[in-house]
């Protein structure tokens, strides 16, 4: 059995690290939002709802996007 190398392009290299990058800084995007929408001094019933609710509306939103697709997905601030 040979095991056979495989290597990517330069450029081919290049774009790969620019996607990953990209994906990596829209992670860190979506983390600092959805914390943002969170309330410090959560206290309330209502107030943890609330940001259930935008948690799901969110993560629903992300789960149905097709990542192949050249949609942008827009998660804004609600």
């Amino acid at each position: 059995m040979t095991l056979q190398s495989h290597q990517l392009m330069p450029d081919e290299k290049y774009q790969v690290q620019r996607e990953l990058t990209k994906m990596r800084l829209a992670q860190k995007v979506l983390a600092l939002r959805m914390r943002a929408q969170f309330p410090i001094a959560c206290k309330s019933e209502h107030a943890r709802q609330g940001f259930l609710n935008y948690f799901h509306s969110t993560t629903t939103k992300i789960a149905s996007h097709q990542s192949d697709s050249d949609d942008d997905l827009e998660i804004a601030l609600e």
